[in-house]
């Protein structure tokens, strides 16, 4: 690990000192790559939560037709649930996370 970094360290500072045309050719290559993971992620996350919003039929008005007001505040309801329970599942995530760290920093420090 510590041979990861030292070789990692040698090579940012080769590229430091390289010329102009050198950096502008690593800057192009890193912020294309960077954008690809972001864009690659995003349409993770989209093609995960899709499927999901649209799972749940709207129930029509009583007289047989939906008003504008009775969809509106169906999708609101709607909407509110699925947020609450992707907050939740964060939420869930976040706790699992802090418990491998300080699971971590507790095996770390014995």
């Amino acid at each position: 690990m510590k041979e990861q970094i030292a070789q990692t360290q040698h090579w940012l500072r080769r590229v430091q000192r390289s010329g102009e045309n050198t950096k502008r050719v690593w800057l192009f290559t890193l912020s294309a790559l960077a954008m690809l993971l972001v864009i690659s992620l995003w349409f993770l996350y989209v093609s995960f939560t899709m499927p999901r919003i649209g799972g749940e039929r709207l129930v029509p008005a009583e007289d047989g037709e939906a008003s504008f007001f009775g969809v509106m505040k169906e999708g609101a309801r709607v909407m509110a649930k699925e947020f609450w329970g992707e907050l939740q599942g964060a939420r869930e995530g976040l706790g699992n996370i802090r418990e491998k760290v300080e699971g971590g920093i507790r095996n770390y420090s014995n």
